[in-house]
């Protein structure tokens, strides 16, 4: 069964097994947090915070999901965060960022991390999300709600050329 965030019909419907991983990493229906140091911290970087990064960080802001999957050689424990001031400090916008954003050929955002931050995680103005790990780039979702599902859930992440 599917359940909407918030019944917010602008929100993408996520699986009650994804909506847990979030209740238990500290997510509630209605958050609404303060992100002023978030968008500090991604201006101070160079980042554009597009409104669709603002409403996504106010939801999801400061989150860490801690998960595990299954793979041919044995569960791995993974984990997802949306600290963007983290996830901004540590990745370098011109050496990595700047190359996403032409690849993407729109302006791009750092939100957090995926992989155990290994992968740097950034939102276009329209709310696509993308992944980034050195010269690897891939697409997670038309939302950031889908993105979290996808990521959860190793799913329907389409690596780009």
């Amino acid at each position: 069964m599917n359940l909407s965030l918030d019944n917010d019909p602008e929100e993408t419907i996520l699986s009650e097994d994804t909506r847990a991983l979030l209740q238990q990493a500290g997510w509630y229906p209605g958050r609404d947090i303060n992100i002023d140091g978030y968008v500090q911290a991604l201006l101070a970087e160079g980042y554009p915070v597009f409104p669709v990064v603002k409403k996504f960080l106010k939801k999801f802001g400061g989150i860490e999901i801690k998960f595990t999957f299954d793979t041919v050689y044995g569960t791995i424990a993974s984990s997802v965060h949306f600290d963007a001031a983290a996830a901004a400090a540590a990745v370098y916008n011109e050496g990595y960022v700047s190359k996403y954003v032409e690849r993407t050929g729109t302006p791009l955002c750092v939100i957090g991390e995926s992989e155990n931050r290994n992968t740097t995680l950034m939102m276009d103005q329209e709310g696509k999300v993308y992944g980034g790990f050195d010269s690897d780039l891939a697409f997670f979702g038309e939302t950031g709600e889908q993105a979290i599902e996808n990521i959860l859930n190793r799913q329907n992440i389409r690596r780009l050329p």
